[in-house]
């Protein structure tokens, strides 16, 4: 509904797959949903809902609880496995946890993938609460963690962005790191992101700390976090560029 994923292109789409995972993620959205709740959601018949729903239940992708249907945990099995044949999280899983252990925050990876920014790790050693952090998607051009990937990537002079957003990245690459609010982890959050580039300088991934407006401010957010941030990225870099 609305969501320019969905959009029919009338070449390669096909429908029935599109409405599956329309399906999926209401329920997901929705934190459970029964049939009639999801039909009207997606302006679908109840009966095409009915069948998505049985289908995807004995496929195990979702479950039934309570007259309601959720998100089942075989999700949780291909998102892991997706994780685990990454060379990315291999080599920055240990710098993750130094870096949340050294700034006393939340530290996270992100990387890119279509054209969002998706938490791919996640170590919490402060009183920040980001609850279900891992997974989360980010928009590239507004979050903290996209522009610090947005920054370092040759399509910088893309007309789709203002000439605003344009000096903000140069900015940012000048500088080697992004620094702001990041509401689409939480209210009053603050964050701190430095890019993971590869050998043609070309983000692939963003190192980052968030934690409240509280506990990260002055001299210990834009001096002592962002230097564990930047110091970290760098750490990452090196291992993938050798390995």
């Amino acid at each position: 509904m609305g969501d320019e994923r969905y959009a029919n292109d009338g070449q390669y789409t096909v429908q029935g797959v599109v409405t599956a995972f329309r399906v999926v993620e209401a329920v997901h959205n929705l934190d459970g949903a029964g049939t009639t709740e999801l039909a009207d959601q997606l302006d679908l018949s109840k009966g095409a809902v009915h069948k998505h729903l049985k289908t995807l239940e004995q496929l195990g992708y979702l479950v039934r609880r309570d007259d309601a249907y959720h998100v089942g945990l075989r999700f949780l099995n291909l998102g892991l496995d997706a994780r685990r044949r990454s060379d990315l999280y291999s080599v920055a899983r240990s710098s993750v946890e130094t870096l949340a252990g050294n700034a006393g925050e939340r530290a996270f990876l992100v990387v890119a993938e279509a054209e969002e920014a998706v938490v791919l790790y996640s170590v919490d050693e402060g009183s920040y609460d980001a609850g279900g952090t891992e997974g989360k998607r980010l928009p590239l051009q507004t979050s903290v963690p996209g522009r610090a990937i947005l920054a370092h990537r040759p399509d910088l002079q893309s007309d789709d962005i203002t000439s605003e957003q344009k000096s903000a990245l140069r900015q940012i690459r000048d500088q080697g790191y992004a620094l702001g609010t990041e509401p689409s982890l939480g209210v009053s959050s603050r964050c701190i992101a430095a890019p993971i580039v590869d050998l043609e300088d070309r983000a692939v991934a963003a190192l980052c700390v968030i934690g409240t407006s509280g506990s990260l401010s002055g001299k210990r957010f834009e001096e002592d976090v962002t230097g564990l941030v930047f110091s970290e990225a760098k750490t990452i870099e090196a291992h993938l560029l050798s390995a």
